[in-house]
């Protein structure tokens, strides 16, 4: 149960954090989902924590975002 929780917790901190990046740059999630060919609606589920972004997508984002991923292990 806790491993599901923090799963859970890391996907809504990773939408959060794409949606600061798009405020930052002044970038509409219509914007972003055009730039990675995506539909919209992907885009505002993934912002609410609700699906599991693939490591792929996550990439095709940062790269157009222009931003880092960092990957931590314990």
């Amino acid at each position: 149960m806790k491993t599901t929780i923090q799963i859970e917790n890391l996907k809504l901190k990773i939408g959060e954090r794409i949606q600061a990046l798009l405020d930052e740059r002044g970038m509409s999630q219509a914007a972003l989902a055009d730039a990675i060919g995506s539909p919209k609606p992907y885009i505002s589920r993934l912002l609410r924590g609700q699906i599991n972004v693939g490591i792929e997508k996550l990439a095709q984002i940062v790269v157009e975002l222009k931003a880092h991923i960092i990957l931590i292990a314990k």
